[in-house]
């Protein structure tokens, strides 16, 4: 997730934090929300405050609940990672103890479970419209950059979307 890397690229690095640890801590979280089966706005909402933690150097209170009701694969990833119990996370948060030192590592231990994880859910109509709409804007992309196909592409989007029902019909 991009938004996520960004917001959290600086304040990692002032950590000590290499820009592959703030990939795979990046990976982590955004895979997690998926296997969590988060919404678009939760798993924003995930994001922006998780990198508020890491900005405050310490996963707590508004933060720590945001994540843990709506990210329940990375709370469970976070304990599994600090190798404590789930239930012990929240008095944890609450004492301040869920540093960006622990909490890092932990998630970034835990990135190749996730990955197994992720890799055996079935693919959802979502995940394939996702995959068309990449390969397309990347084909478009290149395309463009050599012919100057987007003009044309538009030109025939427009055409089809102007005689639907003759295509819908053909």
């Amino acid at each position: 997730n991009a938004a996520l890397f960004a917001r959290s690229a600086a304040s990692m690095r002032e950590y000590g934090y290499s820009a592959d640890d703030v990939l795979k801590v990046t990976e982590a979280i955004s895979t997690g929300l998926k296997i969590s089966g988060a919404s678009a706005a939760e798993a924003g909402s995930v994001i922006t405050q998780f990198s508020q933690a890491l900005a405050q150097g310490v996963l707590r209170g508004e933060e720590f609940n945001s994540v843990n009701e709506s990210g329940d694969r990375i709370i469970r990833a976070l304990a599994a990672g600090m190798g404590v119990a789930r239930k012990d996370l929240k008095a944890m948060a609450d004492d301040g103890q869920l540093t960006a030192d622990k909490v890092v590592p932990a998630l970034i231990s835990q990135l190749g479970i996730l990955r197994d994880e992720y890799a055996a859910m079935p693919e959802t109509v979502s995940d394939g419209i996702t995959k068309v709409e990449n390969a397309f804007m990347a084909w478009v992309g290149g395309a463009n950059e050599a012919s100057g196909a987007t003009k044309t592409l538009s030109g025939a989007l427009n055409g089809v979307a102007g005689n639907i029902d003759t295509v819908a019909t053909a």
